[in-house]
This record gives structure tokens, sequence and C-alpha cells, in this order.
């Protein structure tokens, strides 16, 4: 049921997740503790970065191992994957020199999305890309290209598995922003104003190929990247109700925002306060009825340098020893 003075869902349950990128990559007895740690801190899902060119290197060449490994190791410890079906696009040439393979086309991406999602029954949670409106994840950032990606990719999903759940990739909580390169010369888009991007994938017939919007709404200063208190006034808080709003417009308010990505680097802070601000985000984000699938980033730091602010999101540190913000979240998820 959705209330039409807010375009929110009533009756919807929120489920919980975190994020382990590395899954396909970790070896094995490190992906069984991580489950296992999971799954006794009471989260339901597992985001996992799938990516197209790991799967299909070369057009044609499919390489499973990895993947069946993980979903194994997964669906064992009795969670639920959610995969991310995403960059990079498979490639030709060499390091600098590569460039997207010719036959990286919407069609191709979407026998990728069916030979995944017909591979795996047991699994009925996607995200169509990740972060596409950010420059490190497609290039150039336009809305006009991605968008026969998403019919192609969610009409081959449907089709594989129409029980599936298939999500719009995780949209970055962004503004428009460029910079300047001396190679090649002048400036050039590095990120695209989250609603702007929306409004023009339905604009270029998105609406209709996917089940829900997923949103990455980190909490943090737009042109510094400082992380920032959650406060329900906080832009990316706020960004959620404005997205449900365009989704609303464009005929989709009832469905789902799935907020698969967010968190606080304990680089940029203290453990104390990345377990407290975590708390806050979760609370403040609970507010909006029609969320589901919101994933913490990430259960474990991802490197032990504790200078590298990407390598310490974790909720336990990189020697699987926890870090406040478990036993933060493990209550949370239970509360």
């Amino acid at each position: 049921m959705v209330r039409d003075s807010d375009h929110t869902l009533e009756g919807v349950a929120m489920s919980y997740g975190v994020n382990v990128v590395e899954a396909m990559v970790m070896a094995p007895t490190d992906q069984q503790k991580t489950m296992e740690g999971i799954k006794a801190a009471g989260a339901t899902y597992v985001r996992m970065s799938v990516p197209w060119s790991y799967i299909e290197p070369t057009q044609g060449s499919w390489q499973w191992a990895a993947l069946d490994q993980a979903v194994k190791v997964i669906t064992t410890a009795g969670l639920k994957p959610l995969m991310v079906l995403e960059h990079p696009k498979p490639q030709t040439g060499f390091w600098f020199f590569a460039s997207d393979a010719p036959w990286a086309t919407p069609a191709e991406y979407g026998k990728f999305c069916t030979q995944v999602v017909k591979r795996y029954p047991q699994v009925t949670d996607y995200e169509l890309w990740n972060e596409p409106n950010l420059i490190g994840w497609w290039k150039p950032i336009d809305p006009v290209t991605f968008a026969p990606y998403v019919k192609a990719g969610y009409s081959a999903a449907k089709t594989a598995n129409p029980a599936a759940s298939v999500a719009l990739g995780g949209l970055a909580a962004a503004i428009d922003g460029s910079t300047f390169s001396w190679w090649p010369f002048g400036y050039f888009k590095v990120s695209a104003d989250t609603r702007t991007y929306l409004t023009a994938l339905y604009a270029n017939g998105c609406g209709g190929h996917f089940d829900a919007v997923a949103y990455h709404p980190y909490v943090g200063d737009p042109y510094t990247f400082k992380p920032l208190e959650p406060v329900p006034t906080a832009p990316s808080i706020v960004g959620i109700g404005q997205l449900h709003d365009i989704m609303a417009k464009n005929g989709d308010g009832l469905k789902e925002i799935w907020p698969t990505e967010w968190g606080f680097s304990t680089t940029q802070m203290t453990e104390d306060q990345q377990a407290k601000w975590l708390v806050e985000q979760y609370n403040s984000m609970k507010t909006y009825t029609y969320l589901t699938h919101s994933c913490v980033f990430n259960w474990r730091d991802l490197t032990a340098d504790k200078t590298d602010a990407n390598s310490n999101y974790g909720l336990v540190r990189q020697d699987y020893t926890a870090k406040p913000a478990l036993a933060a979240m493990q209550t949370a998820w239970r509360s």
C-alpha cells in the first residue's frame, strides 16, 4: 500500500546484509570464516561483486570456478547472495592502452546476465552494474549509453528467472562534478547528480526495466569526501526520499529502494565513532519504509594498511578481530 502524501510503502520489512566485495577472490578458509561470522551477526544478505570481465574475459569463454565456490559457501552458511552484475566490461589491448572490447555491447551484457542467472537458480537478488554515475564505473558518464545495458540486462535476467528481483545498479550519492586532465587535455565529467541521472534513465526508456533502485547513501561532503554525521537532514539521506519521488512520478511508487552500500572508514574516524555513526545512519534510514536490502560496506577491512581509507570500512579488522561497529550493528539488526 502507498500513502499518496509521501509515496512510502507500508508493510515492507527491512532486510540486512553486509558487503563482501572480495568474496570471489578469497581463500576458501577465509570465505567460510567470513560467512559464518556474518550469519552469527544476524545479517541475511552478502552483497558481492561479479565482474563481467572476470566471468567472460573473452567472448563466449566462461570462467565459473571462483563464483561457484563463493555461492556454495554463502548459501551453505544460510545466507543469501546479492550479486552485482558489474564493471568492468571485457577489454582488448594492453594495460594503459586497453579499451572496451568491441563485442561488449548491450546484447552481450544481456547474455552475460542470462548465463549467471540461469546458473544459480538459488540466487534471487541482483543489481545491474555498480555506481554508473561515477567515472570509475562507467565512462564517459552518460545515462544515454548506459540505458541500453539496463534494458538488456533486466530483460535477460527476468527471462532466465522470472522470480528474481533485479535492481538498477547502485547509484552513488553524488553531485555533478568534473576535473582537469592533461591527458586527454581538458575538463571531463567525473560524477553525475544522482537525481538527474535517474531522471535521465527514465527519459531513455528504463522505466519497467528494474524491480527496485539500488542506492549508495554514503554520508560525506560531496566536494572534499570528508565523512559527516548521518543526521536525518544529511543530503545523501534526504536523497532517499528524493529518488523515490522521481520513481513515483514515473509510475514506480510501489517499488523499493535498496541501500546496498554505505558505511564509514576508521581511517577517517575512531572505531567508536564509526560504530556510533553506523547506528545513527541505520536509524535514519529505517524511517523510510520502502527500504530493503540495507548492506553495510564492508564486513572486513580490505587490507591491513591503516592509512588507506577505502581499506578500513570493515566491521572487523583484517585479522578478523571485531571493531566496536560489529556489536553495534548486531544490536541494531536484532532490535
